[in-house]
């Protein structure tokens, strides 16, 4: 027994050698010495536990042939995908089809790799995204892997040079202007059940799959301080995209004030108005035409058309999630409270009705704004504080002391409005006082009145409901960030 080496045109091929039955055999393994001395130790194993079946067993198999048994054979979520993209894109070619399983080598797999770069897409009419070729191109090598379990491929053809597939785009993904958003979830170009679509989208950034399968009765509207949409599934049951061996757990996503005004609207009379009768518990939210759920096809498709119909550039409808984790933490929201509200939770479920673990991500969902004016907001600071803040005056950064802010009239560096704001560090939640207290920040009115609006409007459903304390807090906090408004924290 032993490796041999052949030199051949295209480089060369190792061949194990060994005897069985009293005769000698000879075995091409490829290219990789490695993967050849491997091969030699399991024919060896095999010999001597009497368990090799001859060569017989690794020929006669196609690729097709094999390629049914393993799909037949396939019970994870994307079995589907699998199937279709092997069908369309592999196996629909004749010499992939009939190459037998045990015979594929790297320059078989670097040539279906070089013929899906140029292939065009049976969907869009265009040549295969980058993560189009990847998709297929993992489905395959899955496939010849399990046939290196079933033992009928030695070698391993799936070895490509580094950079070969590029399976993220160059460009990176762009948030839609706020001018953008507004269009979208309120020009009655677009079709009122689209509208919807897109506000629940926007204002919660749910993926395509999630929107898609919200139903009725996900939607808790008893929730204080704002209502709460559970994700737990999405499309038509399906389980939650999640990362590998992590749990699926549903979450819980606030429902921003705009977005409950709209479901009011929808749940009262849109919904009838566009499908001819009243929604029930078990209806899907935003569901086809008849009735049904959305499909991904289905609802990639209406989005782009309510972006041709009011002249938006569809930059994608994955970028409406990137849009609410942009806009948000532009507003102030927390990453890591903004990471409970966008991804699935990998620990205990938030409890809506708790009021230390809901109000936080409340508070995150209020900081999206898609006013289009919002956008000129950074250009309220002081060019000549706003360096100083992100470069700090000598002996500061060691001292962990920061500048005294400019001086207003009628009022020194260290006058005792100034030393109070310092002695009383604002509360971790509130968006609007931990940026009050940066030096000098000069926040836009406009910003403070909104902020405060929303903070009365969490006032009232609390005090609908009853609960006095957190009624006064929500007052409170209004009066702090915006005190030319009527309410007053005495009056609180």
């Amino acid at each position: 027994m032993g490796v041999i080496a052949r030199k051949r045109k295209r480089g060369v091929t190792y061949v194990v050698t060994f005897w069985h039955q009293g005769e000698r055999v000879f075995e091409r393994s490829g290219t990789d010495k490695t993967e050849a001395k491997r091969l030699e130790a399991r024919r060896k194993r095999e010999v001597r536990e009497g368990t090799y079946a001859g060569p017989a067993k690794h020929a006669g198999m196609s690729t097709a042939r094999y390629a049914k048994q393993y799909l037949e054979a396939r019970v994870i979520r994307s079995a589907e995908d699998e199937e279709r993209w092997l069908r369309d894109y592999v196996l629909s070619r004749e010499w992939v089809a009939k190459l037998p399983i045990g015979d594929w080598r790297v320059r078989h797999v670097q040539r279906l790799v070089a013929e899906l770069k140029v292939t065009i897409g049976k969907a869009t009419g265009k040549v295969l995204s980058p993560k189009s070729v990847s998709n297929v191109y993992g489905a395959f090598r899955t496939m010849v892997q399990q046939a290196r379990v079933d033992e009928l491929l030695d070698v391993d053809p799936c070895v490509l040079p580094r950079g070969t597939i590029a399976r993220k785009t160059k460009h990176a993904r762009a948030p839609y202007p706020r001018a953008d958003v507004r269009t979208l979830t309120t020009d009655e170009r677009i079709d009122p059940d689209q509208r919807v679509w897109n506000a629940i989208a926007f204002f919660t950034g749910m993926r395509m799959g999630e929107v898609c399968g919200r139903r009725w009765r996900d939607w808790d509207r008893e929730a204080l301080p704002l209502g709460c949409l559970t994700v737990a599934t999405q499309y038509d049951g399906q389980p939650l995209k999640t990362e590998k061996h992590q749990d699926e757990a549903p979450r819980k996503v606030p429902v921003h004030p705009e977005l409950a005004h709209l479901l009011e609207q929808w749940w009262a009379e849109g919904f009838e108005m566009v499908y001819g009768r009243k929604p029930t518990p078990d209806d899907f939210i935003v569901p086809n035409r008849d009735g049904g759920v959305r499909s991904r096809s289905t609802a990639y498709k209406s989005w782009c058309k309510a972006c041709d119909a009011v002249g938006v550039t569809n930059l994608s409808a994955h970028s409406t999630r990137h849009t609410f984790i942009t806009l948000a933490r532009r507003g102030g929201a927390r990453p890591d409270v903004l990471e409970r509200v966008t991804h699935n939770a990998s620990g205990s479920i938030v409890d809506q009705y708790t009021h230390w673990e809901w109000e936080p991500l409340c508070e995150t969902v209020i900081g999206f704004r898609c006013d289009a004016d919002c956008d000129a907001a950074p250009e309220t600071l002081d060019g000549k504080w706003r360096r100083r803040e992100s470069k700090p005056e000598r002996g500061t950064a060691r001292s962990g002391k920061r500048p005294n802010p400019p001086a207003t009239h009628g009022e020194t560096a260290s006058s005792p409005s100034t030393a109070n704001s310092a002695a009383e560090p604002p509360s971790a939640t509130d968006w609007a006082a931990r940026h009050s207290d940066r030096p000098g920040l000069k926040r836009s009115p406009r910003t403070a009145e909104e902020y405060a609006s929303g903070r009365l409007l969490l006032a009232l459903k609390s005090a609908r409901a009853g609960d006095e304390s957190a009624t006064l807090d929500h007052l409170a906090k209004a009066a702090r960030v915006a005190p030319s408004l009527p309410v007053r924290r005495g009056a609180a």
